[in-house]
């Protein structure tokens, strides 16, 4: 998909809400969004520019913190089956004391 199709601006907008849901409630210092769809070209740049034109301060967050607080994914797409593994990991690491 070419990331200037109108349904990056419609994901961007429903995982940008996402975003500002947890900022105003909980208020991380980051938002680490995942998925196959989020290495999507201008997918993360658009959630960004969404966050910032919508809370407007709001959050106590200027529009330049968004480049840090909506973190792109950094497994590769590997987040899924590691994070299946990790209570095996776990469980040996503890067996073995």
């Amino acid at each position: 998909m070419s990331p200037d199709r109108r349904a990056h601006d419609v994901i961007a907008f429903y995982l940008t809400q996402i975003v500002i849901m947890n900022q105003a409630m909980l208020g991380p210092e980051q938002v680490n969004l995942r998925g196959g769809v989020l290495r999507a070209p201008g997918l993360n740049e658009r959630v960004r520019a969404h966050a910032a034109s919508l809370v407007r301060g709001y959050c106590r967050v200027s529009d330049d913190q968004y480049e840090a607080i909506v973190a792109a994914p950094t497994l590769s797409g590997r987040a899924a089956p590691l994070w299946a593994m990790e209570p095996a990991r776990r469980a040996l690491s503890a067996s073995r004391g």
